[in-house]
């Protein structure tokens, strides 16, 4: 199906779908924390007791290879309308999250949202990369792409289940 509905953008149009993006991307980090900055007291023992929890590697995976899996969607079903929307929600997650966690944390802050964050903030270039390329391409979804991406997002996934979360255990207990 994906074939008959083939959109071919002149140069002029991609060059605007990549400002779109950055605009969107832009718009979610400043949402995020303005959305954070308004957030109850409540939260901040959420944040605390989200970094003292256990990580469930299938929670974990999730995490960092849902947003690649709608992006793969959306291009395999050449909305590239949707990327924007996908970049904007990811933008907001990230700056509300870290944001919080800075609030939370205090002066320890910087280093609990590294290493609480890890995943996302190895693999977001990577998923950064995989919206320009399409967004600015031709837009046709290359499997071998969208499998190296996804491998290395697993692998970010794995040192972040095996290296980084047993060292935030410890320095957290």
């Amino acid at each position: 199906m994906g074939r008959f509905l083939h959109l071919k953008l002149p140069f002029s149009s991609r060059r605007s779908s990549v400002a779109v993006l950055a605009l969107s991307w832009t718009l979610g980090l400043i949402i995020g924390a303005v959305f954070s900055a308004a957030a109850s007291d409540s939260l901040i023992p959420m944040m605390r007791a989200a970094a003292c929890a256990c990580v469930s590697i299938t929670g974990l995976l999730a995490a960092i290879i849902l947003p690649f899996l709608l992006s793969a969607l959306a291009v395999y079903l050449q909305s590239l309308r949707l990327l924007p929307l996908i970049a904007f929600g990811k933008a907001f997650l990230v700056s509300f999250l870290g944001l919080s966690l800075l609030e939370a944390f205090g002066s320890a802050g910087q280093l609990v949202r590294w290493l609480l964050m890890f995943s996302d903030c190895c693999s977001l270039p990577l998923l950064f990369w995989y919206w320009l390329r399409h967004i600015s391409g031709p837009g046709r979804l290359t499997w071998s792409g969208t499998a190296l991406v996804l491998l290395v997002a697993l692998l970010i996934g794995g040192f972040d289940y095996c290296v980084v979360s047993p060292f935030l255990a410890a320095v957290i207990s």
